[in-house]
């Protein structure tokens, strides 16, 4: 999805837990910014004048098996993130 934003003329940008670790794993151009993607502000200026915003945080869905309870977890760990 990256490659085909920035190939299409887009800018792109990524909040990521861990920047550094991030830019080694992109396979395109993006400006990357700080966030733990649990609550705690979200830095402006990473959605400052945007178009879209693509939400792919939360809780790791393969992590482990689908209990009620870790259904609860995967549902919770995107609300809270989609809600700061």
């Amino acid at each position: 999805l990256g490659q085909r934003l920035v190939r299409e003329g887009h800018t792109v940008r990524v909040l990521a837990r861990n920047p550094q670790r991030a830019v080694e794993r992109l396979s395109f151009p993006a400006a990357l910014y700080e966030w733990d993607g649990e609550g705690g502000e979200v830095p402006r200026e990473a959605v400052r004048d945007t178009d879209a915003l693509i939400h792919l945080a939360g809780e790791n869905i393969a992590g482990e098996r689908w209990t009620g309870a870790r259904k609860r977890k995967l549902i919770d760990s995107r609300i809270q993130s989609t809600q700061a």
